[in-house]
């Protein structure tokens, strides 16, 4: 009885592990975008390379479990368009020692039919806290997308809001990234 007990729970575990499918992240069909404020109007930058890994499993076009998720920005791939500004945004990140901004999955909370919740680790500019994301989702053919928004304060990361002319130009504190990122199957 033991053994056959030890068969099923490995097969169990077998039949649960091999459910996961591995996703990429696909640059060129994903869109975020990071916004903010300042003293002389609110402000808007692109983020031009991003990057992601993620293994999840579905049932019946349904999100079911997620895991191993990974999401990489290119701190230099930020664009607003105005090349001070980015200046400013790669100084402000301290882009030369702390290249990429990441998210790592740390824990899946609720999974409904539209969205997930998520806690992971967000590292910006060498400090790392832990963020929750609820992040809708649609599943298309070999394809999943997430949408969403992650709102906080450039301070709880350390980092000091830029300034411009000599301080009379204030960026606000709190920054919102939009994103809508669509993962494919390997």
């Amino acid at each position: 009885m033991k053994k056959l007990t030890g068969l099923l729970l490995i097969l169990f575990v077998v039949i649960n592990l091999s459910a996961q499918t591995n996703y990429k992240l696909d640059n060129a069909s994903s869109d975020m975008s990071i916004f903010g404020t300042s003293t002389l109007h609110d402000w808007e930058s692109d983020v031009e390379e991003v990057a992601g890994t993620v293994s999840l499993t579905t049932e019946e076009n349904q999100l079911k479990d997620l895991a191993d998720l990974s999401i990489t920005i290119t701190v230099k791939s930020i664009k607003s368009g105005k090349s001070g500004m980015d200046k400013n945004t790669y100084n402000a990140l301290n882009e030369k020692e702390f290249p990429s901004i990441t998210y790592v999955l740390e824990s899946v909370g609720n999974v409904t039919d539209k969205d997930v919740r998520t806690t992971g680790k967000l590292s910006i500019a060498g400090t790392t806290n832990s963020k929750e994301l609820i992040s809708q989702y649609v599943i298309e053919g070999e394809s999943i997308s997430f949408n969403g928004a992650i709102t906080f304060n450039m301070t709880e990361f350390n980092i000091d809001p830029p300034t411009a002319l000599m301080g009379t130009i204030k960026t606000g504190d709190e920054v919102t990234i939009e994103y809508d990122v669509i993962f494919n199957k390997n």
